[in-house]
């Protein structure tokens, strides 16, 4: 997914060495990362707890684009691990037009979902993917993760959920003797810096929703739930399973198994696809069944 890719930088030091990466993000001109990476590349203690007033060097690979960023919102290590940069006046222009910002998403269930995150680890100075299951939220808030292929050079990276492509927040911690991982979710950046944008999703819709604002989302939402139910009160059919048999021809007219490269006329209702009844076909050609 090369748009999310080129929103993806390096986090160098003075002297050019990969201390992290970090992610541009949603409104345009902003970019955010852990605060203890910050802290490495200035070469401060990695828990030091003041937000700093230099400049990071901020390197986009995909984009091809060397910026300066100024730290801007900030929270230490011992509390969330964040830090939110702002381009450099000077910078902005070309920032803008190279590097595609991507959204970020509020998600209310992480358990058990797959993810991808990339990094910068030792040896691997263009980058490297790393992929691993989501656990659960730990006390700190952060959520903990299972991988073996994570470590060191992939703190500020995004985390990526690979069902839908969201990204779901940013790596925070590696323990590499026992594979596992600690991110930051989008809930904790945004509580850092209120005016970076969020997108919620909404179990159990958010593959339809995911990406709507405004308004209308609930009524999307509340249409699905009408048409469709949950997982845990289904309504097949739109709530018309009482009509079914008004659906089929019945067992006295010759009936053929519905081709599965054949489609209902434009107009037909579209809850007659999944069915498993049978489509007739009487001398004048096929007929299809009444969904009214």
């Amino acid at each position: 997914m090369s748009w999310l890719l080129s929103a993806i930088a390096r986090v160098e030091d003075g002297e050019g060495r990969i201390v992290g990466a970090a992610l541009a993000v949603r409104p345009a001109g902003r970019v955010v990362t852990c605060a203890h990476v910050v802290n490495h590349a200035l070469g401060r203690p990695y828990d030091h707890p003041t937000r700093p007033d230099s400049p990071i060097s901020l390197h986009f690979l995909e984009a091809g684009v060397r910026v300066r960023g100024k730290v801007i919102a900030w929270s230490p290590w011992e509390e969330q691990d964040v830090a939110v940069l702002e381009i450099a006046d000077e910078d902005e222009p070309t920032f803008r037009a190279r590097v595609r910002p991507v959204p970020l998403y509020r998600m209310g269930r992480l358990e058990g979902r797959r993810f991808r995150a990339f990094g910068f680890p030792r040896g691997y100075p263009q980058g490297r993917w790393a992929y691993g299951d989501l656990q659960g939220k730990i006390p700190t808030g952060r959520i903990q993760a299972r991988s073996g292929e994570l470590g060191a050079g992939y703190s500020g990276g995004p985390v990526q959920e690979t069902q839908m492509g969201r990204v779901v927040g940013l790596i925070s911690a590696v323990d590499e003797p026992g594979a596992r991982a600690f991110l930051i979710p989008v809930q904790a950046i945004a509580e850092v810096c209120e005016g970076i944008e969020r997108l919620e999703s909404h179990f159990p819709f958010s593959p339809l929703t995911d990406g709507l604002t405004g308004p209308s989302v609930t009524d999307v939402e509340h249409f699905w739930e009408v048409y469709l139910g949950t997982p845990e009160n289904p309504v097949p059919f739109g709530g018309r399973r009482d009509a079914w048999p008004r659906w089929t021809p019945g067992s006295r007219i010759p009936t053929i198994p519905m081709p599965s490269s054949l489609s209902p006329p434009a107009g037909a209702s579209r809850p007659c696809w999944p069915g498993g009844w049978r489509m007739w076909w009487p001398a004048t050609g096929p007929r299809w069944p009444s969904c009214r």
